[in-house]
């Protein structure tokens, strides 16, 4: 989802955007074998997946928490570049933003592979509306 380089904040989440979209294409490439027996997005086995790694392997926890950070670190230095050049306001948390950005993805996308799997267009207009209450 991250290779790449944004000038701005509203770049940076067009492009996480597709990132996302890219990831989810290939997820489902990977999973779908046109065998579905319990009828569950391929979110859902994804995020089974990665439960079920946490639970089996030993001293997976800090791998994922590495995970997890680096995703968050992406987010706050695009926030910091976004404030620094006043693209939003300054007298935002960093940590806080990158925490509502970073949920916002995790929320949803958890939440909806309960369902029909991450609806990324959803996604997208969750994002630019928090980034809509950010700007300058």
């Amino acid at each position: 989802k991250f290779r790449f380089k944004a000038a701005t904040l509203s770049e940076f989440i067009e492009q996480y955007i597709k990132g996302v979209e890219h990831t989810m294409r290939k997820l489902v490439s990977l999973l779908d074998d046109g065998n579905n027996p319990a009828g569950c997005s391929f979110n859902f086995y994804y995020y089974h997946l990665l439960m079920q790694v946490r639970l089996y392997y030993p001293n997976v926890e800090k791998k994922i928490a590495g995970m997890f950070q680096q995703e968050y670190e992406f987010w706050r230095e695009a926030i910091q570049l976004a404030q620094d050049n006043g693209e939003i306001r300054g007298n935002l948390d960093l940590e806080d933003t990158a925490m509502m950005f970073r949920q916002v993805f995790f929320g949803l996308s958890f939440e909806q592979s309960f369902l029909r799997g991450l609806d990324i267009q959803r996604l997208a207009r969750e994002l630019r509306f928090v980034y809509s209450l950010l700007k300058a």
